[in-house]
């Protein structure tokens, strides 16, 4: 899709693997933040795993206040956005409400059971309707318009610079993790003197 709509306008990718960036066709400009995508006028901009980006148990971030600003602008700049992500539940639910367009690729019961509420009528049709395909449905997406309710089954077509190397591209994804100990702290009548009192008081009455 990026790779046909490059013909009419420039593509982005937003928070691509730095080490898998060399994969992609030199064309294609590379944006770190949501600073940057708001000067990116008339461009697709492509962001995968979303998951890692705007995770729904994340709602209340810094990125995804901000992505959510920059979704309420885009159509004033231009933009096409496209978010890719694994399951609809990863998703926050300021960005399930907004697409115009939604493209699954076939889900598994999982997908339907844990589906966000928005979209879970959509990834049943989804589900159903790859039931009833024949042949290779890898090679097709099932595509919901949310503007006049339209349907269907659209074929899928891998870019010329497609590789293996390319679709394992977050693998080289750089994860910034910091693991924190928690200890219970041994707290004593000291650190809560309303509790001393009444335990002392407990204390007595039992003689």
């Amino acid at each position: 899709m990026a790779e046909q709509r490059s013909r009419k306008q420039p593509v982005a990718a937003f928070m691509f693997p730095k080490r898998a960036r060399k994969l992609l066709p030199s064309t294609i400009k590379h944006i770190d933040s949501i600073k940057e995508l708001q000067k990116l006028k008339g461009y697709l901009i492509v962001a995968d795993e979303m998951a890692i980006h705007a995770n729904a148990r994340e709602h209340q971030s810094d990125a995804n206040r901000e992505l959510f600003k920059l979704m309420a602008v885009s159509a004033q700049c231009h933009q096409l956005l496209l978010l890719i992500c694994q399951h609809t539940r990863q998703l926050d639910v300021g960005l399930a409400m907004e697409p115009d367009l939604v493209i699954f690729k076939q889900p598994s019961l999982l997908h339907i059971r844990f589906a966000r509420p928005e979209l879970k009528q959509e990834v049943e049709e989804a589900w159903q309707a790859f039931i009833k395909a024949k042949g290779n449905k890898k090679a097709w997406s099932y595509i919901v318009d949310f503007h006049d309710g339209r349907k269907g089954f659209l074929r899928n077509r891998l870019p010329s610079f497609w590789s293996e190397e390319l679709s394992e591209a977050y693998a080289l994804y750089e994860l910034n993790m910091e693991i924190k100990k928690k200890g219970k702290k041994k707290q004593n009548e000291a650190d809560h003197p309303r509790k001393a009192v009444r335990h002392r008081q407990s204390r007595a009455d039992r003689g």
